[in-house]
């Protein structure tokens, strides 16, 4: 039975439990066809969804797996390993090229940059960090923030990649234009 509210704001949608159930089963997995993403399971393994077919990645072997994405045109997944770098590895070709030390890694929009941080901590803060940003060929390298007098962290691009937004170690948050 459906109540509905009117100016098309909020449908409410009152289901019997047992058709509840068959009708969320059906949707997530019609969702689950065309899902394209990259996770951790508990075991820290690198879990690639790729249009709804579950894959065990792995391809450093059994590893602590941190910060996986998928590309935005989901040919490749980015990753980091901990204690180690980061990497990009393509799906298709089944290989993997390292970006170096690159923390919280994050796609552009357009797939063709990686942004990431490159942070040292004495055990209970953070004591330096800069915002990198390097291509997905791994060919250039840029220290966005080498004369930026604070701890620069968590970097990511704005939807449409014309901003880098990050935050400080004090919860100060930043942007910088990209050109």
């Amino acid at each position: 039975m459906a109540q509905k509210i009117s100016r098309n704001v909020v449908q409410r949608i009152t289901l019997p439990r047992a058709e509840s159930a068959r009708w969320c089963n059906e949707m997530l997995s019609a969702a689950a066809r065309n899902l394209n993403a990259a996770m951790l399971d508990q075991d820290l393994n690198l879990i690639v969804f790729k249009e709804g077919a579950r894959k065990v990645l792995n391809p450093e072997g059994k590893q602590n797996y941190l910060w996986p994405s998928m590309s935005p045109d989901n040919t490749r997944v980015l990753y980091s390993i901990s204690g180690k770098e980061c990497y990009i590895y393509d799906l298709t070709q089944q290989e993997k090229m390292a970006l170096g030390r690159l923390h919280a890694p994050s796609w552009s929009p357009d797939g063709n940059w990686v942004i990431g941080m490159d942070d040292y901590d004495d055990g209970e803060r953070f004591t330096r960090s800069d915002i990198i940003l390097v291509s997905a060929d791994g060919q250039h390298r840029i220290n966005l923030t080498e004369k930026f007098p604070k701890i620069a962290l968590y970097p990511s691009f704005s939807p449409n990649g014309k901003e880098i937004i990050f935050n400080s170690d004090k919860g100060e948050i930043f942007r910088m234009k990209t050109r």
